[in-house]
């Protein structure tokens, strides 16, 4: 094969050992680059005004090539200073060709060239892409930090829609409309309550009736009394109720929530503070916990007081409660045993027909009818709009308890909110930077490319014009 057709591949990492290996460079060319770099830095200083001028010395690194263009320039606009042996009397010209001499002495623009071609292949280049992709990833980052916060915002938000409406109150002034919904709202769920309840007294009366059977003698007077007292009365105050007893309901009397008003407020419209003041002796596991959200400054007391508690608002309803559990537990059992199909049972229906009425009566429908209608008030009482409204009326701290509880989550909305904003900030100054960022990568691409094309030339030249590939830079 002909030797001028094997092409000469030399590796980026070695170009310029190879260089001097070759004997096309020596050693010591660094020293003699320093007072090049020197004289352009002089010549530099008087340019004529020129945009390509510019565009050229704008170059961080102006090497050989560069000063070859500038040399060319020149030759244009210092074309009335040549003499007619075809030398130039510019100052300028004289310094430039100057520096090119220097630099073509012992092919020192060779290894210079080389050593930049090296620079922005293993370093420069590497650096910006990895800048570059450094901030995308942060912008990736970012995005999903912004979703982020976007769906706690979203949960707090709704937590706190829902626990307004479940409350009837928009959440405004969280304390005093606390305090109006239980003062108004609770009396309309317990009168509802009772007017279902007068539909239990067959329920009751099938109740009795089955124990005084089983058992063989009268049922206790006490048994069912709340129960009974409010199918029979409804829901009259507890004083009347516990009329025997009337000590139980002092604290009740003068039971009452002050409103304290929140001057503080930045809203327009007026906001309170609720205290809840009642000697009441009854408890219950519910605590205040202290929280992030500042609690307001009070001035000016106002104070909304409670009519007499009724029997479904004191803590009666716990007796009222405890005998519909008691009647839900021996519905189930009876239709338990209805559902049961075995020999035992059917002696048990038969023994059954010395019974009253309305236990012959009773079958699987009737009872499941009768546990059906039961449920459905326990259903009512357990309701977590009722209790919220029953702790409220009859648990001092309750209403400080819930209110802080709705204002950690308007909290939680407006930190989530900040979040979002901080993080698009730091995104759009990551987009910024990759913007500039990215000029800079185009020019070292583009700048690369250049000295690999003029040192693969100027290397082909040296070798009777036998192709040069420089390779193993992986962005070559």
């Amino acid at each position: 094969m002909n030797e001028q057709n094997i092409p000469i591949d030399i590796n980026i990492g070695r170009l310029l050992e190879w260089l001097i290996s070759r004997r096309h460079c020596k050693k010591d060319w660094y020293s003699k680059v320093v007072i090049i770099r020197e004289k352009i830095t002089d010549a530099i200083k008087d340019m004529p005004v020129r945009d390509d001028v510019a565009r050229l010395l704008s170059t961080i690194d102006i090497n050989y090539f560069d000063c070859r263009k500038l040399v060319e320039i020149l030759k244009e606009t210092e074309a009335n200073t040549k003499n007619m042996f075809g030398r130039y009397g510019s100052q300028r010209m004289k310094d430039w060709q100057e520096i090119m001499s220097l630099y073509e002495r012992d092919n020192v623009y060779l290894a210079e060239a080389a050593q930049m071609l090296m620079k922005i292949v293993k370093y420069d280049i590497p650096s910006l892409k990895k800048q570059i992709q450094k901030l995308q990833q942060m912008q990736n980052d970012l995005e999903k930090e912004i979703e982020k916060h976007k769906k706690s915002e979203r949960t707090a938000k709704a937590e706190f829609d829902a626990l307004c409406k479940q409350l009837d109150i928009s959440g405004k002034n969280i304390r005093v409309e606390l305090a109006e919904t239980a003062r108004t709202e609770l009396p309309k769920i317990c009168t509802k309550i009772a007017e279902k309840t007068k539909s239990l007294s067959d329920i009751v009366n099938f109740y009795e009736e089955y124990i005084q059977f089983t058992n063989g003698k009268e049922i206790n007077a006490d048994s069912m009394k709340c129960l009974k007292y409010v199918i029979a009365k409804g829901n009259t105050t507890a004083t009347e109720f516990l009329q025997k007893d009337s000590s139980q309901l002092t604290s009740d009397s003068n039971f009452n929530i002050t409103v304290v008003e929140d001057s503080n407020e930045k809203q327009t419209e007026d906001t309170y503070d609720i205290r809840i003041e009642s000697n009441d002796s009854y408890t219950d596991n519910i605590t205040c916990e202290s929280s992030d959200v500042e609690l307001i400054r009070l001035q000016d007391e106002l104070t909304v007081d409670f009519h007499s508690p009724t029997i479904l608002e004191h803590q009666t309803m716990i007796d009222f409660m405890n005998d519909l559990l008691e009647l839900e537990a021996f519905l189930k059992m009876r239709l338990y045993e209805f559902q049961q199909e075995s020999k035992e049972n059917l002696i048990t229906f038969s023994h059954m027909q010395e019974a009253s009425e309305i236990v012959q009566l009773s079958n699987l429908q009737s009872v499941q009818s009768m546990l059906d209608r039961m449920q459905n008030i326990i259903s009512d009482m357990s309701d977590s709009k009722y209790e919220h409204l029953y702790s409220i009326r009859n648990l001092p701290s309750y209403a400080d308890t819930l209110t802080l509880s709705l204002q950690r989550k308007l909290a939680m909305v407006e930190r989530m909110l900040k979040y979002q904003d901080t993080c698009l900030q730091k995104r759009k100054e990551a987009e910024e930077r990759i913007i500039n960022l990215q000029p800079l990568l185009n020019h070292a691409s583009q700048r690369m490319k250049e000295l690999q094309t003029e040192i693969e030339q100027d290397i082909s030249k040296k070798y009777q014009n036998r192709t040069v590939h420089i390779r193993g830079g992986s962005v070559l």
